[in-house]
């Protein structure tokens, strides 16, 4: 509809001057303390990738009697993580890489690669991870997308988690 208003940028001090009626003030104070809100979640993942070659490694879990439902992924307590990480098969039969860590605001999407062979000559394997914090800040949903190749297949593709602040996500990527 337009009007009298106007807006300008002052870029010496990072601001708006905004001249407008005092309802557009408000929508526009609003406005810009939603974008502040969202802006100020941030999610921090760490990624480890761990190839066992042991095809028995889950037999000492007692809470993990479907290795096959890894594929789907399954979200981990505290405790189930560590007793992942010190299982002998998983400390003598394999090859973990630990990966920086990554760190996002809330609702943003990060693509990346991992290699998963030492091979230089085998793909990586190209991960598109979204995460979108709950309102009450207790916990999340991650979106996962693996070796795709655009926006669309990713949506079509991706496998959605939930997950609390104090647990972690075990998934099957499968052989190489």
């Amino acid at each position: 509809q337009g009007g009298r208003g106007s807006i300008a940028v002052y870029e010496k001090t990072h601001s708006l001057i905004v001249r407008q009626t005092e309802e557009v003030h408000q929508q526009i104070a609003l406005l810009l303390s939603r974008i502040r809100r969202e802006m100020d979640l941030q999610v921090s993942l760490e990624l480890k990738l761990i190839r066992v070659e042991d095809q028995n490694w889950n037999k000492s879990l007692d809470w993990l009697n479907k290795p096959e439902t890894l594929v789907d992924g399954m979200s981990l307590s505290d405790a189930q993580a560590a007793e992942f990480r010190q299982l002998k098969a998983v400390e003598q039969h394999a090859n973990a890489t630990q990966f920086p860590k990554l760190t996002m605001f809330n609702e943003q999407v990060a693509e990346f690669s991992l290699p998963l062979s030492r091979d230089k000559s085998k793909s990586p394997l190209a991960i598109g991870v979204g995460a979108i914090v709950d309102d009450d800040r207790r916990g999340l949903r991650l979106n996962l997308a693996c070796n795709v190749s655009n926006r669309e297949e990713a949506l079509s593709r991706s496998k959605s988690f939930r997950l609390s602040a104090d647990e972690s996500l075990l998934i099957d990527l499968g052989p190489e």
